[in-house]
């Protein structure tokens, strides 16, 4: 155990302030402020968890902090700083998370119950004291610790349907999309092109990179700093202008199904589902992938209230065009049924007596894949597409087409939505 210390203090001392200050965000200048006369490094040491002490006591053949010889040689005062620089760094984490962090490695060193003997206000210094302290660890254990205060929004992967048409690969996708991708690799390089392209192409000005991927708790953590806007800081000497940088966070299921962001409030929703998307597109080109919030799904009850309005044309100004369905008969044939005649409604159309044509009937029973609608602006039509995915008992709902421009769009969402009260996201624009 005094071996490990001791070994750690060493490592420590080979960190530089510029490591502690711009990668551990640690503030070296005012652990050193607090350095100023000898009885100030006596006071850090005898802060310390015993164990820690006695590391920099016992090779000086001491065993208080009284009987240390005055003055203090230079080695003691880097020992008891390159301490002071792990204590301040540890006062930013929460505790529990970084000893979480660490505790395999406590445990396969035999360390770990001696940490948990500790008192609380001296474990996470004296877990890490126990640890091979490199850069790495550190770094890891702050992201970890700093990602878990954050609150996130929360996503799903969806595919894109509105640029295919052909149902085996409609298939493919649904089965994606209830399964997620196995064994994704995604690397550091292929994150920091993908930021170098979003940049780049929508010509931001800003720049950004990808601090650390970390695969930890069952989620794959990216970590991602970014510019965000031009700010200044009044310090007691100077006012100084730079451009703030802040951390997005992404937190993927471990089959990229499942996705969690957090990002600070200036950054747009449009920037960190770009490149969520971007990272899906990179390790599959045939991929339309498009991340929608969680919270964007619909009962199955709001859903079939949503269609059947639909169907029985009950929302002014709506008319349903097109409804493609998986029929429950033999086979499961995808029919595809879109009125051609603007006297009568679709529905009607499903339903001819006369004829033994009672199509209508098998609707109850199918999985509607998309429905067409014409939408009356002024008295002019224009065509939308609905396309519904069904995700742990959730159905989405992707409105897609440009037929009239964004704000006829939203209006046909909004119009709907008070209707059914279904909520309905847009497709991904490419």
């Amino acid at each position: 155990m005094d071996v490990a210390i001791r070994s750690n203090i060493e490592s420590l001392k080979t960190i530089t302030e510029v490591t502690w200050q711009d990668v551990l965000e640690t503030d070296c200048e005012g652990v050193k402020n607090k350095l100023l006369l000898e009885d100030d490094y006596i006071k850090l040491l005898d802060s310390l968890p015993k164990q820690i002490k006695n590391s920099i006591l016992e090779p000086l053949g001491v065993s208080k902090t009284t009987e240390l010889p005055r003055p203090l040689a230079n080695q003691t005062k880097m020992d008891i700083l390159s301490i002071g620089y792990l204590k301040e760094f540890t006062s930013q984490l929460t505790g529990e998370i970084a000893i979480e962090y660490l505790k395999d490695g406590l445990v396969q060193s035999g360390f770990w119950e001696s940490v948990e003997k500790t008192s609380k206000l001296n474990r996470t210094i004296y877990a890490f004291m126990l640890s091979q302290i490199d850069v790495e660890l550190l770094q890891m254990c702050y992201l970890v610790s700093r990602c878990e205060k954050f609150a996130y929004e929360e996503y799903l992967l969806l595919m894109d349907m509105e640029t295919i048409f052909d149902p085996l690969k409609q298939a493919q996708l649904r089965q994606i999309e209830q399964m997620g991708i196995v064994d994704p690799t995604i690397t550091i390089d292929l994150i920091n092109g993908i930021l170098e392209r979003y940049e780049s192409s929508s010509s931001t000005n800003l720049s950004s990179t990808c601090l650390k991927i970390l695969h930890y708790n069952n989620e794959i953590l990216i970590f991602i700093l970014r510019e965000s806007q031009r700010g200044g800081l009044r310090t007691f000497q100077k006012y100084i202008v730079d451009m703030n940088a802040d951390l997005i966070v992404f937190r993927f299921s471990p089959t990229l199904k499942d996705l969690r962001v957090r990002a600070v409030s200036v950054v747009k929703e449009e920037v960190y589902l770009t490149i969520a998307n971007n990272i899906i597109i990179n390790l599959d080109q045939r991929l339309p992938a498009n991340y929608v919030k969680r919270s964007n799904g619909n009962s199955i009850e709001v859903f079939q209230t949503f269609l059947q309005t639909l169907l029985v044309d009950n929302v002014p100004g709506v008319e349903l065009n097109l409804i493609e369905l998986v029929t429950p008969l033999p086979g499961k044939p995808l029919i595809t049924v879109e009125k051609k005649s603007g006297e009568i409604s679709l529905i009607q159309s499903l339903e001819d007596t006369s004829r033994k044509v009672t199509l209508s009937l098998l609707i109850p029973d199918s999985t509607v894949k998309k429905v067409k609608v014409s939408f009356a602006v002024n008295k002019k039509k224009h065509i939308f597409t609905f396309y519904f995915s069904e995700v742990s008992e959730q159905i989405y709902i992707t409105i897609s087409g440009t037929g009239g421009g964004s704000q006829k769009k939203r209006s046909l969402v909004a119009l709907l939505h008070d209707h059914t009260d279904a909520r309905i996201v847009e497709s991904r624009e490419r």
